[in-house]
């Protein structure tokens, strides 16, 4: 019996292989598998109570109605103290953050003649009424809806993204923004001959000159898509194209110095692991549930993956259709991990991949 006729399926109820995209290949080998709330793209609902008119003795009625229809209210009297609208803001807003059905789904601050609610949520919605007796006005408007985190697909590279207020992990796919990108600026004295070399995707890359021109030239002809070289008076500039990515520096020697050198950020200390089939997150359509995900982090998940071989490098989309997929080839907006190995080639296209552990690539 070959290891891939072994495969099983039991988290979605022990079904033969062949394998679905995104699935646990080796549950007997005990993956980790964590969930991580998926709230990339969500948003909380956020509105604005506005104090238009202040008269003292007038009764101001504020009303939540929550998801459930359930409805809430308090009032409260303006007084010769608040002296203005901006006063009556600062004295509704610690009413609203102590009733407790308010509490319980948003916070409550003053800002001038405004208070601003803010859900503690994203994705649930509730609606606020508003009421002044006598001369006294108020009105509310929605200054942001809420909105649900997008659908994950199974077999979704994803990063880590902090974590909510619970400490429970927060996780997305892949987004290269806010990332630093690595630069490296070396200055050539033009003196005498020098030499560049450095190291990308595991390929060593030299460069030789008697001047900065001369090196870059070399580099230029040399580097590979992921790389970029260029010159400015002496100085020679090694930049990623893409954030995630980074490359090292194995030697300077000669007439040449490192002006600079901003390490930036390495994709794989930012990988959460593959977001899979597991007993957290099956709806049997291939995309994973938008309030939990689960991710492999450390064990063998099978992708579609058509052409291969065990000794592919692997690359992620961080842009468009591409975002979170696992790619056999570099192109434009794709970053190189050594997290993710090809450790099989199974029929029907697909591959098992082994999501290596933090730290073990």
């Amino acid at each position: 019996m070959t290891r891939s006729s072994i495969i099983q399926r039991k988290n979605l109820g022990g079904l033969a292989p062949p394998f679905a995209h995104g699935q646990i290949a080796y549950v007997d080998r005990n993956p980790r598998v964590r969930g991580y709330r998926n709230l990339d793209g969500g948003q909380t609902q956020n509105e604005i109570i506005t104090i238009g008119t202040y008269s003292d003795g007038s009764v101001v009625t504020v009303e939540i109605t929550d998801e459930q229809g359930e409805v809430y209210s308090f009032t409260y009297t303006m007084t010769t103290a608040d002296t203005d609208t901006a006063g009556v803001a600062t004295s509704l807003a610690p009413l609203v953050n102590k009733h407790p059905a308010f509490r319980r789904i948003l916070t409550a601050e003053a800002s001038g003649s405004t208070v601003v609610l803010t859900g503690k949520y994203i994705g649930v919605t509730y609606t606020i009424a508003v009421s002044a007796t006598g001369s006294g006005s108020v009105s509310t408007a929605t200054d942001q809806p809420a909105a649900d985190a997008g659908s994950i697909s199974y077999g979704s590279v994803i990063m880590r993204d902090g974590s909510t207020s619970n400490n429970e992990p927060k996780g997305k796919v892949i987004d290269l923004t806010g990332l630093a990108k690595q630069v490296a600026v070396f200055t050539h004295g033009e003196a005498a001959n020098a030499q560049l070399v450095i190291e990308f995707e595991g390929t060593i890359y030299e460069a030789e000159g008697a001047d900065a021109a001369t090196i870059e030239a070399a580099l230029d002809a040399a580097l590979p898509t992921g790389l970029t070289a260029s010159v400015a008076s002496a100085d020679v500039t090694i930049t990623v194209d893409n954030a995630g990515d980074t490359f090292r520096v194995i030697s300077v020697t000669g007439d040449i110095t490192v002006k600079s050198h901003t390490t930036g950020d390495n994709i794989d200390e930012h990988i959460a692991g593959i977001s899979c089939y597991s007993d957290m997150t099956v709806d049997n359509q291939g995309v994973a549930g938008q309030d939990k995900v689960g991710v492999c982090e450390d064990g063998e998940i099978a992708l579609t993956l058509a052409g291969a071989t065990l000794a592919d490098k692997l690359y992620i989309g961080t842009a468009g259709a591409e975002k979170g997929n696992v790619y056999r080839a570099r192109a434009a907006g794709r970053v190189y991990t050594r997290r993710l190995k090809v450790v099989e080639v199974a029929s029907n296209n697909f591959a098992v991949i082994d999501v290596l552990a933090r730290g073990a690539a």
